[in-house]
């Protein structure tokens, strides 16, 4: 059933001259421009306006806060480069399937030898697990990458940190009382804001390959 709104309710705005100046100097409609005054942007900031109109890449990282550790991370990441033994622990489903292929591709780029893990969904289920853990540890390796998971999973993440391997998460679950020990856990829910917050994993690693300069802006 579709609802009515009663007249008392309708507000009617016409095209001013706010609207009309902003018309002008966006280059758009007189109907566009009070749209756009409807949602706070002026004839003062043209920029502004103009973005919300025809937004580029960057105009849509503006708003994207990946957390404290995005940082730190990518200052990990460009000084392992080179190395020879890199994982990449996935998840089995839509999102952390295209993560790992995102992941992947990233490292490929950087690193010399790369692998990738994604459990078995009914054998071992989702997470990372402590065994897996130990077999990547025992046949060798200089850097774990998690994708779609690992915010919660500080038992089995602490068996990498014991064993020398820096980890770096990717991931929009959110996050337990405590992030695992000495990962840098890149999570938009884990000191993040804004619409960060509404990426998926494979949304978040793409968002911080471009912002923090992992891959050329035209590779992603």
């Amino acid at each position: 059933m579709i609802g009515e709104i009663p007249v008392s309710r309708l507000e009617l705005r016409e095209v001013d001259d706010d609207a009309r100046i902003l018309a002008e100097r966006v280059s758009c409609s007189p109907l566009t421009a009070l749209l756009l005054r409807m949602r706070g942007f002026s004839g003062d900031a043209p920029r502004e306006a103009r973005a919300q109109l025809d937004p580029g890449l960057d105009d849509s990282m503006a708003g994207i806060d990946l957390g404290p550790f995005s940082a730190p991370a990518a200052d990990l990441w460009k000084s392992l480069r080179g190395i020879e033994r890199v994982v990449v622990y996935g998840d089995y489903d839509a999102d952390g399937a295209c993560a790992t292929a995102l992941a992947m591709e990233l490292a490929l780029a950087s690193f010399r030898q790369v692998r990738y893990f994604i459990p078995q969904r009914h054998r071992e289920g989702y997470g990372v697990h402590e065994k897996v853990v130990r077999t990547i540890a025992q046949n060798g390796c200089d850097l774990l990458i998690t994708v779609d998971c690992g915010t919660r999973d500080n038992d089995a993440l602490g068996v990498a940190r014991e064993a020398g391997i820096p980890v770096i998460v990717f991931d929009h679950h959110l996050p337990g009382e405590t992030l695992p020990e000495g990962a840098f856990v890149v999570n938009p829910h884990a000191g993040g804001s804004g619409e960060a917050q509404t990426l998926c994993a494979t949304g978040v690693l793409w968002a911080w390959a471009r912002r923090e300069g992992i891959a050329p802006p035209e590779w992603v």
